[in-house]
């Protein structure tokens, strides 16, 4: 090996060291949120299974997942029930699926990590080829490998990216693997143009269709890369030998920029691009196919929450049966292109989410959550990357594989996979991370310009442009970091209300301690209103209840803005120590009564042999039983029982497991008696037979808060 290429490649390893260094940290910082700051990587989350449900089907030959398992989002098509998220990350459960099923609910967030990982990897690999095309001769210094942990930091832990790990379920696990692949699809696409060969278009496909077998939408960034590639290709070939002039050759030289670079002796390559391109949606609507028999297509119609839904019935009806449309773009464009989404707050974390966004022309979305924009959380990625973009339109084509304009294409197929979300009917912060292929190759050509540039600038203002890269960073990580920890302790659908309770206590506190003097927003109510604004806190009684207002529209599934933060057994929340101790099959036993003037109700557990017990409720809004659980006879758990009919549910947790959800309908004032069967239902035991202690109630954040708020 020659000395220069001997330099090359201790250049490159140490670039990579400092990069994964850097990646490292980001890593850490992911798991440690997703996590919720515990060191348990293997948590229940609601919504955690789906994966592990589609992993069991394919043991069992089909594609078709149980209903009960997906909910509102199952999709009824030809006689069965299907999930119509991708199926990579079901196939990584595959090999513990087949051997247990102790994981389910609790693989989503190792998942999550992998595909940060797979992330950190491919903005690696990218950032180096970015440097070799941008800058060949630059030696690799000090601060190049500091900008190199930083970059990749930036792009996982500074980035919408970091916002997912607030919750490890089946949305957000798409949405990283997703981004992760697409990110590895972008590399796979800037290698073929620099150096194309048979083995870099396969793994790009590859690349390419595990994104798209995560998340359709930004895994598109691969297939766009992929078909400029091909289209350059083309016109190379065709205009190879020819002597094009004027306007035309201006073209040519442009559309020459998307090709490969020529290898000694060859031709522009067409079959493997080709077939890299086809390969990956092929791969898609096959699948697509044998769910719904559509190629691309979802239908919409047949989603469990549209079925339940008249909004969404009505939404759908007004807009052709999809839930894309042009007319979406002026608001979604709009707003995730401002630079100001974001909202200062005197409690911790303070920065919160801005007002939803505002509808351009009055025209109806299907949802708009509270959600930042792309310059708000990642501001360092996208002040670099339009300066990238400056340099892509400035760059002169100097040939297929040559310099800035050779990166055209791959950054052009990036921006294809981000700009999915504009057409779309839903605004929601995870659909953020979309952007994130895009803002990074972008982002790292604008640095390496950027880098070309202040060499010859003198120490003073060097400086300051290294500072207020870093403090755009940092911003970035608050950002993210902030909406994050709200989303996931305060404002995510279905929360635990110790998480709630725990963070919101913090949240005061912080701002209190450092003077901010912030005000509780606390009213008390015999009822809780149905029209507040988002952060009122309600308190029923003497500390009965305590619930905060999400501020979200109300639906078929959601019954109340209200989430809890916490309740006495007068509010309905029973805390106690069960066993559940063998009992003959059929065996049924009362957990808690419910006596109302709406009609009286039940929730008992039943026997089914061996280990196995069901949950089931009986009386008004009364839905289906749970399934069979397998709980050791010997074993004693911490049951968090809750029967509040203020939001109207029913809820069984054993340690940090949901076992049972239902919906309740009876009145505030219903009589509530754990243990025995006090309405007579004959199917039913009298009483409880294991063991049921009662533990200590949890309102002391209730009680702290009104009192700081001089109730």
């Amino acid at each position: 090996m020659s000395p220069r290429r001997l330099a090359r490649s201790s250049d490159r390893r140490r670039f990579v060291g400092a990069s994964a260094a850097g990646g490292a940290v980001a890593v850490l910082f992911f798991a440690w949120l997703g996590a919720g700051g515990r060191l348990d990587l293997l948590g229940w989350q609601r919504s955690g299974n789906f994966y592990d449900a589609q992993a069991r089907s394919w043991l069992d030959g089909t594609w078709q997942v149980s209903g009960g398992v997906l909910g509102i989002e199952r999709f009824e098509s030809h006689g069965g029930t299907y999930m119509y998220q991708g199926p990579w990350p079901a196939l990584l459960r595959l090999p513990v699926v087949a051997l247990t099923d102790r994981f389910e609910g609790r693989l989503s967030l190792l998942s999550m990590i992998l595909a940060a990982v797979v992330a950190v990897a491919a903005t690696t690999s990218l950032h180096w080829r970015v440097r070799r095309i941008l800058r060949p001769d630059a030696p690799v210094g000090g601060r190049d490998l500091t900008l190199a942990a930083l970059a990749t930091f930036a792009v996982v832990g500074g980035s919408a990216f970091l916002y997912e790990a607030s919750r490890p379920w089946v949305y957000h696990e798409a949405a990283v693997w997703g981004a992760a692949w697409s990110l590895a699809a972008i590399d796979g696409a800037v290698a073929c143009v620099q150096e194309p060969s048979r083995r870099r278009f396969a793994w790009t496909a590859v690349a390419t269709t595990l994104a798209l077998c995560s998340r359709s939408s930004v895994g598109l960034a691969g297939v766009a890369a992929l078909g400029l590639v091909l289209a350059g290709n083309v016109v190379a070939r065709l205009t190879a030998r020819r002597d094009v002039r004027g306007r035309a050759g201006r073209l040519v030289d442009q559309a020459t920029t998307l090709a490969s670079a020529p290898r000694p002796g060859a031709r522009w390559p067409l079959l493997a691009p080709a077939v890299a391109t086809v390969a990956p949606l092929a791969t898609y609507a096959t699948i697509n196919w044998i769910k719904f028999r559509t190629l691309f297509s979802i239908p919409f119609w047949g989603q469990g929450f549209t079925i339940l839904d008249p909004k969404r019935q009505a939404f759908l009806e007004a807009n052709d049966g999809t839930l894309f449309g042009l007319k979406f773009v002026p608001t979604t464009l709009l707003h995730y292109l401002r630079p100001d989404a974001i909202s200062l707050t005197r409690t911790f974390p303070f920065v919160d989410f801005p007002a939803k966004a505002t509808r351009v022309g009055g025209v109806e979305f299907d949802l708009i959550d509270y959600s930042s924009s792309i310059p708000s959380s990642m501001p360092l990625l996208t002040l670099l990357a339009i300066a990238g973009a400056v340099v892509l339109l400035r760059a002169r084509p100097l040939g297929p594989g040559l310099g800035a304009a050779s990166l055209r294409g791959p950054v052009i197929g990036a921006l294809a996979g981000a700009l999915t979300i504009l057409p779309f009917g839903y605004i929601a912060n995870r659909y953020l991370v979309d952007a994130l292929p895009v803002v990074t190759i972008a982002g790292l050509i604008g640095l390496h310009q950027l880098l070309a540039r202040v060499d010859g600038w003198r120490p003073p203002r060097r400086a300051l442009l290294a500072g207020g890269a870093v403090v755009l960073l940092l911003a970035g990580l608050w950002v993210n970091l902030s909406h994050a920890l709200l989303f996931q302790r305060l404002y995510s659908p279905n929360v635990k209300d110790d998480l709630v309770a725990e963070f919101l206590d913090t949240r005061w506190d912080v701002g209190q301690s450092l003077g901010l003097d912030p005000p509780v927003p606390i009213i008390e109510v015999d009822e809780l209103p149905m029209d507040v604004p988002r952060g009122v806190i309600a308190v029923t009684g003497d500390c009965d209840g305590m619930y905060l207002s999400d501020g979200l529209d109300l639906n078929a599934v959601k019954f109340t803005p209200w989430n809890a933060v916490e309740r006495s057994e007068a509010g309905g929340r029973f805390l106690r120590r069960v066993d559940f101790p063998e009992q003959p099959p059929g065996t049924r036993q009362p957990l808690l009564s419910i006596q109302s003037a709406e009609g009286d109700g039940i929730v008992y557990v039943e026997w089914h042999g061996g280990a196995g017990v069901s949950f089931e409720y009986l009386g008004p809004g009364q839905a289906y039983p749970s399934p069979t659980y397998y709980l050791p006879p010997g074993k004693v758990h911490t049951m968090d029982l809750v029967a509040d009919p203020r939001v109207q549910f029913i809820q069984i947790y054993l340690g940090d497991r949901m076992y049972y959800e239902n919906r309740l309908l009876v009145a505030d004032d219903a009589t509530m008696t754990v243990g025995r069967d006090t309405i007579g239902e004959p199917t039913i035991d009298d009483e409880y037979l294991g063991l049921l202690e009662p533990l200590p109630e949890r309102v002391g954040t209730c009680k702290e808060l009104r009192a700081e708020a001089g109730r």
